[in-house]
């Protein structure tokens, strides 16, 4: 890209069956809690009766066990006050991510590096974690009304990560997470409910504390339904956002390789208030 152009994504994660076919493959992306619960059986069959000491490195990566999704997924697009993007799509091994992060509602914040992928099912694996203790509000991003490309290249760096020379290639994304605040929702749309009016119904006027509360956890990624079909957020941190990057290994042959629509994201993704 000529620019470094700010990437908001909701991305889809799809199972791709052959990462445990015994191909050789260079990149991946995964289903977390599939109902393809027999595909996953045979899945765990052939990890547990894998040579993984002789099985190709992507194959031996997602036979690690992973992260729960409540850990590493976000709602929607993520945590409006906490946004960020890379310098780079795509990295080698061994070299080293720049992360450029507006942070509206908190001086920290943590960024958490996983790797997509099977693991057991789980979706993602955590590999890495950097702690950013002087964030804040980054400026304007450049602003071209007749492209309408918003350009954040003249945002300071935030935080680089070094990407290990032994990280098997495939899709990683920086999970950005802030502390929550006293005056934060618990609701995973970011909404505040008022108290209830006749008929059980409720207006989106702000919750006074005690009077809009939480419903219990459910089993699904996402929790159980609050009030007028609002879910809860289920995710253990949930104001947070991802940044998404590729690591590839540009010294090793692959049967297969999978490429990411970054371009797509670039073009329908809404920051900036501009969008499909």
């Amino acid at each position: 890209f000529g620019t470094v152009m700010m990437v908001k994504q909701t991305v889809t994660l799809v199972l791709v069956a052959v990462l445990l076919s015994g191909c050789s493959t260079d990149a991946s992306s995964a289903t977390p809690n599939s109902d393809a619960t027999a595909e996953q059986h045979a899945v765990d069959v052939i990890c547990s009766q894998l040579a993984l000491d002789t099985a190709p490195p992507i194959v031996r990566e997602n036979c690690l066990p992973g992260s729960d999704s409540r850990e590493w997924d976000v709602n929607g697009a993520g945590d409006h006050a906490l946004q960020g993007f890379s310098d780079d799509i795509s990295y080698p091994a061994g070299a080293e991510a720049q992360f450029y992060v507006t942070s509206t509602r908190s001086d920290r914040f943590r960024s958490d590096i996983y790797r997509l992928g099977y693991y057991d099912g789980a979706g993602a694996r955590k590999v890495g974690s950097v702690e950013v203790t002087d964030a804040g509000p980054q400026p304007d991003c450049l602003w071209d009304s007749v492209t309408l490309l918003y350009d954040c290249a003249n945002w300071r760096r935030s935080f680089s990560w070094r990407i290990p020379h032994d990280a098997v290639s495939g899709l990683y994304f920086a999970r950005l997470v802030r502390p929550s605040g006293d005056n934060e929702t618990w609701r995973g749309d970011g909404s505040s409910m008022g108290p209830v009016i006749g008929g059980g119904v409720f207006t989106k006027t702000g919750a006074v504390p005690g009077e809009d509360p939480a419903p219990e956890v459910g089993p699904h990624a996402y929790g159980a339904s609050g009030a007028s079909g609002v879910l809860r957020s289920a995710l253990l941190e949930p104001h947070a956002s991802h940044v998404w990057f590729v690591v590839r290994n540009d010294r090793r042959k692959a049967d297969l390789l999978f490429q990411t629509s970054d371009t797509t994201w670039q073009a329908y993704n809404r920051w900036g208030g501009v969008g499909p």
